[in-house]
């Protein structure tokens, strides 16, 4: 989660680049769904929580925070009754949050968020493309999974809102989704309990707008400056707004367009260096489909 922490980290600094991205949300698709919000979360539950990590760290290369091996199966049951799955030895740094934020984002492991980033991690974190989640659903579906479990985990909504923004922006993206069995369950069980269903093996559904990208936003060249502004927009439409969760993937979908210069402008004006803000240039944050 190395980029989207940049932009959180960013945000929570006084040195933000005042440059402005005009939005243009004309037109833009949604993706449609069932979600964990209001009566939804009825249906939303985690199944063998809280996660269990095995108490050896794992340091990778340019990653500030230690990785963890989860000790069993975490999963997480959306509204639409499917079944989100971190298997045994997930490898997850349960969502880096760099020191400075911990008072504003919480504990990089709190009750909150762990659960969220572990599962969220099994499917596009660095260290588990050979394991059984990976990629198995667009990346639009991961991140708005993501956004849920934040939810039911406990995050408040428009602290769940702004994290959401953040992996829709800074976090990676993949075209390509693998076969996997899909796994509904029926009815709702207890949180940490079992659950009961069928199971339904097909191709992941993937919901890809003909307007976003595939690819991350920092592979196309969008660097983090830019990425920053666009975050500070988000946090801004989020807390003077309250969007519904479509409302502000339509917006983030404009955002998007915005910053790869399509239907936008894009004014420039720095109080201070890039680089001095972000504590460096742009990236493209691990490749493809990898925080």
């Amino acid at each position: 989660m190395r980029n989207t922490i940049i932009l959180l980290s960013v945000l929570s600094a006084g040195c933000v680049p005042s440059e402005t991205l005009t939005v243009n949300s004309e037109n833009q698709s949604t993706v449609t769904g069932s979600s964990c919000e209001g009566s939804g979360a009825s249906f939303c539950t985690f199944i063998n929580s809280p996660v269990k990590l095995g108490k050896k760290e794992i340091r990778l290369p340019g990653r500030e925070f230690p990785f963890f091996l989860t000790e069993q199966k975490l999963k997480f049951v959306d509204a639409s009754h499917r079944q989100w799955e971190a298997p045994i030895n997930t490898l997850t740094d349960g969502a880096s949050i760099p020191p400075a934020l911990i008072g504003v984002i919480g504990n990089p492991r709190a009750k909150e968020f762990i659960n969220a980033a572990t599962i969220h991690d099994a499917y596009c974190a660095t260290g588990n493309e050979q394991k059984s989640s990976y990629h198995t659903a667009s990346w639009q579906l991961v991140h708005r999974m993501f956004y849920d479990a934040l939810l039911i985990g406990g995050t408040k909504p428009t602290r769940a809102k702004i994290m959401y923004a953040g992996v829709y922006l800074g976090g990676p993206r993949w075209g390509k989704i693998k076969s996997a069995k899909l796994t509904t369950t029926v009815g709702r069980s207890a949180a940490g309990g079992g659950g009961a269903g069928g199971t339904a093996t097909s191709k992941s559904t993937a919901i890809t707008r003909s307007q976003q990208s595939n690819r991350p936003l920092a592979a196309r060249g969008v660097t983090n400056a830019k990425l920053v502004v666009a975050m500070k927009q988000a946090k801004a439409y989020i807390q003077s707004t309250n969007p519904s969760l479509n409302q502000l993937e339509s917006y983030m979908t404009g955002l998007e367009r915005s910053l790869l210069g399509k239907k936008s402008s894009l004014k420039t004006k720095t109080r201070k260096s890039t680089r001095e803000s972000e504590g460096g240039d742009g990236g493209d944050g691990g490749g493809e489909g990898s925080y």
